[in-house]
């Protein structure tokens, strides 16, 4: 990983002159978490755990008149401890991964294209339960991306734009098969007024899974909504489309039971459709004072892949004790079906979560922050019965800038 980190600065500066004589700006972040909880992985028999996270980051930009370049690297070691981690093949693990961003611009005021490449080492464990709430298996998820896209003005209202991207995924588990993403993204913004835009998108996705099936999934989705504000203090922003599934197999060979996952998804050959709509409001209620809800339903794709239809409902505050304090609650419900049903079925379930956190700088560069978590789990079939954990979380990093020097 380090090394990864040092060649991507070294190739950033000399990419050319222009960029080494360009501003250049290197912030690093240094955290540490400490996560308790009295059943963190939302078993039926609670036993508490303790997982503490040191992250090491750095990020570097540099730009001239008419490129940009971006950086980001980040290391972390992690531990699972305790009681909860007693049956645990793994209580150890490392995560982290890089990104780099190259944008050039165009002749023309919002003309610009971009090309980007991740690579992304995470819990496998964490991911799913920040995902879906259902772990599946142990071990690591590394995910490798790369993508590009290009951005151009029609005149001073209407833009287009077009993103293409390949997402290569694989986990250490025995219980997820590698899988592979291509996604083309086509959009287009009218601004109707300077209060409002329309935008119109059109998304294909292409996931092709290295299973005994061979299987392959299609998935279209035309979405189509505006972004507005309402007055001074509310900003809206509402879509409404279809999504359209398509499901083959290149071989007759039968799944395999450890690679089928607890939860609805859409598998094997067939076809789905579904409405999809989304809305988002903003309120600023006083100058330090923000109220955000929003509803949505979606298809969507897990960590590993797998397609599902998610209804969600979110409210979140935000306030500002003072000029280094504040505080934030936020919440969230999901209902998670296979795509293209309408009721929640035998094998679906809704999960809850709720957290309140406290913010404070510390000092120069320091900040510091410690959280409650509630998640609740009300499945049915195949998922298990309910479940609920409650966590505490305390984390302290501290912010240094590399470059520029600041006296």
């Amino acid at each position: 990983m380090s090394k990864s980190i040092s060649l991507s600065l070294v190739v950033l500066c000399l990419s050319g002159t222009a960029v080494c004589a360009s501003d250049l700006i290197i912030n690093s972040t240094i955290r540490q978490i400490v996560e308790t909880n009295d059943n963190y992985f939302l078993l039926q028999r609670s036993k508490p755990l303790v997982r503490p996270l040191t992250t090491v980051s750095v990020d570097a930009a540099a730009r001239t008149p008419t490129t940009l370049y971006d950086f980001s690297g980040d290391f972390g070691y992690f531990s699972y401890l305790g009681p909860g981690a007693e049956n645990m093949a793994e209580t150890t693990g490392t995560q982290g991964g890089v990104r780099f961003n190259y944008e050039q611009k165009g002749k023309v005021a919002g003309d610009r294209l971009n090309f980007f490449s991740a690579y992304r080492v995470q819990d496998l464990l964490s991911a799913q339960l920040a995902d879906t709430g259902i772990p599946t298996g142990n071990g690591t998820l590394t995910t490798t991306t790369v993508g590009g896209g290009l951005f151009k003005a029609l005149g001073l209202r209407d833009t287009i734009s077009w993103s293409s991207s390949w997402t290569s995924s694989e986990t250490s588990s025995a219980s997820s098969a590698p899988f592979t993403v291509l996604g083309n993204t086509a959009m287009l913004r009218h601004r109707v007024s300077a209060l409002t835009e329309w935008v119109s998108l059109a998304d294909y996705s292409l996931t092709n899974r290295e299973d005994q099936t061979q299987s392959e999934t299609k998935l279209l989705t035309l979405k189509t909504g505006l972004r507005t504000s309402l007055t001074k203090r509310l900003d809206l922003t509402a879509n409404v489309g279809r999504a359209y599934i398509n499901g083959s197999q290149k071989s007759k060979g039968s799944v395999s039971s450890d690679l089928t996952v607890p939860y609805p998804v859409f598998s094997g050959s067939g076809s789905a459709e579904g409405w999809l709509w989304d809305i988002a409001a903003t309120y600023r209620l006083l100058a330090r004072t923000r109220i955000t809800v929003s509803a949505a339903h979606t298809i969507s794709a897990d960590v590993l892949g797998n397609l599902s239809q998610r209804e969600s409902f979110s409210a979140g505050l935000s306030h500002d004790l003072n000029s280094y304090s504040s505080i934030q609650l936020a919440g969230n419900f999901t209902q998670y079906t296979a795509p293209g049903t309408q009721t929640l079925s035998e094998s679906g379930y809704d999960y809850l979560t709720a957290s309140a956190t406290y913010l404070r700088i510390l000092a120069r560069e320091w900040r510091g922050s410690i959280t409650y978590t509630y998640r609740q789990r009300e499945t049915n079939g195949t998922a298990g019965s309910s479940t609920s954990s409650n966590g505490v979380t305390l984390v302290v990093s501290r912010d240094v800038t590399l470059l520029p020097h600041l006296q």
